[in-house]
């Protein structure tokens, strides 16, 4: 931590002393322009007259004052930019301490949701529990995967999804789709703004970074994305990409009526197995084409998006995956 140059009394005695020394030495100055040259060796007193000698002395002191002045202006200057950047040092410190205190309390967050989302499923329990009702009912599971516009991430899962299953040979045991909550169209689930909901394709950067995973025979063919509707929330699972597309879900199910829900709905993270702290499966909309940075977050999207896929199947179907 800086400390001030001069503070309290030693500041008063330091200039004190500046002042002394700077008065001696315009004093010195002035007699020493009136001394005598030692080659002459005698005073010359016609030369040096006495008001010569005083203007002289004028001269030195308004010099030494000039020098005092300056010397008190750049200690002044020093200290107000120590003061500047103590204020600014603990500015960032405070700074520092709330950021940390907020993401403690994110990962608090995550830890709450992945601990309450488990709660009771044990070890996956509760998805074997709901494989295992399907098959006593003679009819497959039905999962579906909710994103924003249904055009990246959520037809990526279902198409991950279906080939998992399809390695397993349980191609019969599952109905998988995937769905939107709205585009982004506010109060989306609304008959009157249904048809504001815009339907396109899928996107075909993550089809071309999905094909190089062998994955596009899972995604069907020339298919518009779709919102999710009341008879989507009856599936047995309903996993969403992010939290923003569960509170839709919910939104919607609370204003369509449909009960149970929120026992139902799940965040495709809280099946990853591999490490990762964050709660939601980003959006790569917005990423760039092609292999650079941009095509990396497809990439990234990808690996987040099978993990959970991985860990899902290994939930529902603990002896086959």
């Amino acid at each position: 931590k800086p400390v001030p140059f001069a503070s309290g009394m030693g500041s008063k005695f330091f200039l004190a002393a500046a002042i002394t020394v700077l008065a001696c030495a315009g004093g010195a100055n002035a007699f020493l322009s009136t001394a005598p040259s030692p080659q002459l060796g005698s005073w010359n007193k016609k030369s040096t007259s006495s008001t010569h000698r005083h203007a002289n002395g004028r001269e030195g002191t308004r010099g030494a004052t000039c020098q005092l002045n300056s010397m008190v202006e750049s200690l002044f200057g020093v200290k107000r930019s120590a003061q500047y950047h103590e204020e600014r040092a603990l500015h960032h410190e405070e700074r520092l301490a709330y950021h940390r205190a907020e993401l403690a309390k994110l990962r608090g967050e995550r830890s709450a949701d992945i601990q309450k989302q488990r709660a009771t499923a044990g070890s996956g329990s509760w998805e074997a529990r709901a494989m295992q009702k399907a098959r006593n009912e003679a009819r497959p599971l039905s999962i579906c995967f909710v994103d924003l516009s249904n055009t990246c991430r959520s037809p990526a899962a279902a198409a991950i999804l279906r080939s998992r299953v399809a390695a397993l040979g349980l191609t019969a045991d599952f109905e998988v789709r995937s769905r939107s909550t709205g585009a982004g169209v506010r109060d989306w689930f609304k008959d009157e703004m249904r048809t504001s909901i815009e339907t396109v394709s899928y996107d075909p950067r993550m089809l071309s970074h999905a094909s190089k995973r062998g994955l596009s025979a899972a995604f069907p063919s020339l298919r518009a994305s779709a919102p999710i509707s009341r008879d989507d929330l009856t599936a047995d699972i309903i996993v969403c990409m992010d939290k923003s597309n569960e509170r839709e879900v919910l939104a919607a199910a609370n204003h369509w009526g449909v009960k149970g829900v929120d026992g139902r709905t799940r965040l495709l993270t809280t099946y990853c197995r591999s490490g990762t702290r964050t709660t939601d499966i980003p959006d790569p909309y917005y990423g760039a084409q092609g292999s650079g940075q941009g095509g990396k977050v497809f990439d990234k999207v990808l690996d987040l998006i099978e993990d959970g896929c991985k860990g899902l199947v290994r939930d529902l179907c603990p002896d086959s995956a």
